[in-house]
């Protein structure tokens, strides 16, 4: 879990102007505890995307 966390540190640090980006999504993935355990699949995100946005 370093790794996710140290993911979460740099996009929450990241600052863009200007242009809408998926930063916000991707914190949210990484939050889910199916991401932290490595509970996903290449259908994580169409299986759990209203979940996601929900939180």
């Amino acid at each position: 879990m370093e790794a996710i966390d140290k993911m979460e540190n740099a996009l929450a640090d990241f600052k863009i102007e200007g242009v809408t980006t998926n930063i916000p999504l991707q914190r949210k993935i990484l939050m889910t505890e199916a991401f932290r355990c490595g509970q996903v699949n290449t259908n994580y995100l169409e299986e759990h995307l209203e979940e996601i946005l929900n939180t």
